[in-house]
């Protein structure tokens, strides 16, 4: 069986026009790999391939195939979606799933003896098919056209991961990131046993870096960057280092370095300066065994002096109101202009977006969170360009 099933991966693989080396090691668990359909019976999604080409979670979407004994693979995506973050979903060059920042899955499976398998079941609301960072797990129901409900929610066989959400160790890093922001969850962490030293920052009361998660960040530019977790509601440590796992030299490290407000007063920040390709190993963790949670770890280059700004404030009056939120529904739809795409950019994601005038009212107006840095004080966390910028020097 185990003969069949490869030769029908590499099948499949050649009807998608992509190669093996396309997809990674799955970080399915292997004790957490089975979902369930009533008319198509288990679904492994880790062992394609020797687990080569199983099920895999990257930041925002879904890569790799499933393998159900009765229904044969189903593929999630070739791990290179067109966007560069997700799949289009508009034709079978570009399918696959997408994962956002909230957990939700969408977009759709391929399965040759099943056809499509839909991953946008918002309509069923709390069954809705999503990724729970928290407990590292699938949750939910996703439907196929063919076979029916895909039950990912059941307690005792569930898909998880073999890591929880993020890579609790150095050595279990299985994907790399870039400048953007990257929402992060060490709840279900455990706390690493890798040497820990405040020499390169003195005095910002670097703790134990409990329940430790890792990412390996691989510029895109050359230059200086800021790196850190300001937006976090708990008391982070903050590490970057160069090497290998298990022959680490520390680069940088910050435990107090956010002054924006009290609630991210003990977050983290660091500047630092890199290479464009080079690799650099992040390490994000809590100053005592109280302190975990969920953050977003930011990275972004430094803007040149002068072009400091405040997040939020859209018209750039030295003020945050609602002026700002009709002043950034101008720019998007009305033929407004803007010396400031970042001041506008209210959420700190990749793009400036109607959600970023829905998120200034929800904070303005429903006790909503908070713009990400720089807020409520002038700042140089740029990621989408700033000329100039009035109201700050």
């Amino acid at each position: 069986m185990l003969i069949k099933a490869t030769v029908r991966l590499a099948t499949v693989l050649l009807t998608f026009g992509v190669t093996a080396t396309t997809f990674g090691q799955s970080d399915i668990g292997s004790s957490n790999k089975f979902a369930w359909a009533e008319n198509a019976g288990w679904l492994n999604w880790r062992d394609a391939e020797g687990t080569l080409s199983g099920a895999q979670v990257h930041a925002t979407f879904l890569s790799g195939f499933v393998w159900g004994e009765h229904v044969g693979w189903i593929n999630l995506g070739d791990g290179t979606p067109g966007g560069g973050t997700s799949y289009g979903n508009t034709d079978g060059s570009d399918a696959g799933v997408n994962l956002d920042g909230a957990g939700d899955l969408s977009g759709f499976g391929w399965g040759e003896n099943i056809g499509w398998v839909n991953f946008d079941t918002s309509s069923t609301g709390a069954d809705r098919a999503r990724f729970d960072f928290v407990a590292g797990r699938f949750r939910g129901y996703a439907w196929g056209e063919n076979i029916g409900w895909i039950n990912l929610d059941d307690g005792t066989h569930f898909v998880g991961l073999d890591f929880g959400a993020h890579p609790d160790e150095c050595s279990q890093i299985s994907e790399t990131i870039s400048e953007g922001t990257h929402p992060f969850d060490n709840t279900a962490a455990t706390t690493g046993t890798d040497p820990i030293s405040d020499a390169l920052c003195p005095g910002t009361f670097l703790g134990g870096f409990n329940q430790d998660i890792w990412f390996e960040y691989v510029p895109t530019v050359t230059g200086d960057v800021e790196i850190a977790t300001c937006g976090s509601g708990f008391d982070t440590d903050l590490g970057v280092y160069q090497g290998t796992c298990g022959d680490l030299v520390s680069v940088a490290c910050n435990g107090d370095g956010c002054e924006t407000s009290v609630a991210t007063l003990f977050a983290s920040t660091l500047e630092l300066s890199v290479v464009a390709g080079e690799s650099y190993i992040v390490r994000v963790g809590g100053w005592d065994v109280t302190e975990s949670g969920a953050g977003e770890l930011l990275i972004a280059p430094l803007a040149p002096p002068g072009t400091s700004y405040v997040r939020g404030d859209c018209n750039a009056d030295g003020s945050t109101d609602i002026g700002d939120a009709i002043s950034a529904l101008s720019v998007l739809f009305s033929g407004g202009s803007t010396t400031c795409t970042d001041a506008c950019n209210v959420n700190g994601d990749s793009g400036f977006d109607i959600a970023d005038a829905i998120s200034l009212l929800s904070f303005l107006f429903s006790a909503g969170p908070a713009p990400s840095a720089p807020f409520p004080d002038c700042g140089v966390l740029e990621l989408l360009g700033c000329d100039s910028f009035a109201a700050c020097p």
